[in-house]
């Protein structure tokens, strides 16, 4: 480890121009700068040791911090809680945690949703992961959440990644919650206009791939009057196997594949 810590020893220093106003800089910047920390000790500080009791009073305390923290007005604070939240649900099984808190996490979900693109991106993979937690427990209250998810993937001013996500995230926590048939018939048919208006010969294909296998996925859970519209659109959807990309026209081939 004594290595590791001196490899960058013999490194020439710094010759360049005196930085002015570096001292300053770092005395007004020094509490936000307190307020975050690596990716790596982020991932460590939810992990915690592998023998760590998920239920001890410290780590559930910590994420109850986190969950108070992602409704702060400091958008830094807020993204840092939404961002430990994401890690510990990705890294930890926690069904009785967010059972206990569904409701505020369901609600800053909801409340973030309508912010950033960068708060919007993580709330959504939030809301995604606490579904897969706790499943069809996380009850008819996703509606609003499902509802503003939708309105951002027919957005064309929002940027395709975002869109994508939000279709994924749309699909997900329709698929495990056992959403109403009502929300899933709209889904489907935001889901459909998005991959239904690319072009063939568009060569962005992350929306179009995202927003078909979601539309796909909720193709099993939708009634039979949305099914047979959804057969109906199969020789929209085959037009699509003479697109110019290869992920559209992969993309496209399982989905008509699912279909059959």
């Amino acid at each position: 480890m004594g290595k590791s810590r001196n490899k960058n020893k013999d490194k020439e220093p710094y010759t360049g121009p005196t930085r002015k106003g570096r001292g300053r800089d770092e005395s007004d910047s020094e509490e936000s700068c307190c307020s975050h920390i690596t990716f790596d000790d982020d991932m460590r500080s939810v992990q915690g040791d592998v023998t760590e009791d998920i239920d001890s009073v410290s780590f559930l305390d910590a994420l109850a911090e986190h969950i108070e923290n992602a409704s702060h007005k400091n958008i830094s604070i807020r993204m840092a809680a939404l961002r430990h939240l994401q890690l510990a649900m990705c890294s930890q099984y926690i069904p009785d945690f967010v059972t206990k808190w569904r409701l505020t996490l369901i609600d800053l979900i909801a409340k973030n949703l309508k912010k950033t693109d960068e708060e919007i991106a993580i709330s959504a993979i939030l809301l995604a992961l606490a579904s897969l937690q706790i499943g069809d427990a996380m009850g008819s209250d996703v509606e609003d959440c499902l509802a503003i998810l939708r309105t951002h993937v027919i957005d064309p001013s929002k940027t395709e990644q975002l869109r994508a996500l939000c279709s994924f995230s749309i699909a997900v926590t329709s698929h495990v919650t056992s959403t109403n048939e009502e929300s899933i018939s709209a889904s489907v048919k935001a889901l459909r206009s998005v991959w239904a208006a690319t072009k063939l010969t568009s060569q962005g294909t992350r929306l179009f791939t995202a927003s078909l296998a979601s539309w796909t996925l909720l193709l099993q859970d939708v009634d039979g009057a949305s099914l047979n519209a959804a057969f109906g659109d199969f020789s929209k959807l085959a037009s699509f196997l003479e697109a110019d990309q290869l992920d559209i026209r992969i993309a496209t081939g399982e989905a008509v594949c699912f279909s059959l």
